[in-house]
This record gives C-alpha cells, sequence and structure tokens, in this order.
C-alpha cells in the first residue's frame, strides 16, 4: 500500500506536530511506498531524522516567510500530486490548508484512499484569520476518514464542533 503523507506546512525548527510526523514514519517497513509532500526545508528534517521516503517537494525556500503566498504555492503544487489509483493512505499531519486541501481532493476523487487527519488543538476566536482558516479546514476534514487527536478534550470539543 501507497503512504502519501502531507508536511506541506513545515516552516522551521521543531514543533510538537512535526515530532510526531517524525515518529509515525520513522519506524514505517518497506513493505509499504512513502511519498512525504513537503518543502526542501521539510525533506532536510525528514532526512535527518532518517526518514526513507519519495519526496515531492512544492517549495524550495532556504528560509520560512511570507507565510500567505508560501502556503499557496505549496498547496497548489501538492494538488497536482498524482496519486495512483489503488488503495493508499493519505496523511495529513496538520489541520493547516497546505496539509489538509490536497488531501480533501485526494480523497474527493478516489474513495478507496484512506484519508487519515491529526488535529492538535483549536485556534482561539482572538486569532482571527487562523482562527477562519482553521474552520475552513474543519469543514474539508469532515471527509475524512479518520482523525487523530492528542486529548480526549480535544476530542470533545471536535465532536461539539462538527455536529453544530
Amino acid at each position: 500500500m501507497n503512504i502519501f503523507a502531507f508536511l506541506n506546512s513545515y516552516s522551521q525548527g521543531l514543533s510538537g506536530g512535526d515530532a510526531c510526523f517524525l515518529n509515525n514514519f520513522k519506524n514505517q517497513n518497506n513493505k509499504e511506498k512513502l511519498c512525504i509532500v513537503t518543502s526542501s526545508l521539510g525533506m532536510s528534517l525528514c532526512k535527518n531524522a532518517g526518514l526513507i521516503a519519495t519526496y515531492f517537494i512544492t517549495s524550495r525556500e532556504k528560509k520560512f516567510s511570507r507565510i500567505i503566498s508560501t502556503y499557496v504555492v505549496r498547496t497548489i503544487r501538492a494538488l497536482f500530486l498524482k496519486v495512483p489509483p489503488e488503495k493508499s493512505v493519505i496523511y495529513s499531519s496538520s489541520d493547516f490548508i497546505p496539509d489538509v486541501l490536497p488531501a480533501f481532493f485526494i480523497k474527493k476523487y478516489n474513495s478507496k484512499h484512506i484519508w487519515v487527519q491529526k488535529i492538535f488543538h483549536l485556534i482561539p476566536k482572538e486569532r482571527l484569520i487562523p482562527h477562519i482558516f482553521q474552520l475552513l479546514s474543519f469543514q474539508l476534514i469532515k471527509s475524512s476518514n479518520i482523525i487523530i487527536v492528542d486529548n480526549s478534550k480535544l476530542k470533545e470539543d471536535l465532536q461539539n464542533l462538527f455536529t453544530k
């Protein structure tokens, strides 16, 4: 089975989400073909952690900046990823648009694929623009097959939000 893993929102450093991503895939066996959709910065992170994969690079900046334009470019490039028609796992490492939108379209156009979505937190309403984008992502994430959360409080909050 193929695995297409989106680490397409990676910026710099090592966040909890990035560490979780690396832990999920560092022991991946060779029976599955792993393709990681990320930036050249993300590819360096993965290779330094010893991840063996095929990489689909969506941007090649040396330093992460210009968040909106960078995310737009990464999202558009990821939308052109060719996913084979046979059943695959699509893994989104965050609820940011560059990880969610391509996964949503892959799943929409081939229901055989299994979309696994990771969510870490709810963005507070006080951070208006990121909050709105997260709510947009959540509308797409409702189409995923599996949602992974870190704690029961987040699970409860998402269940309440998704049933509204």
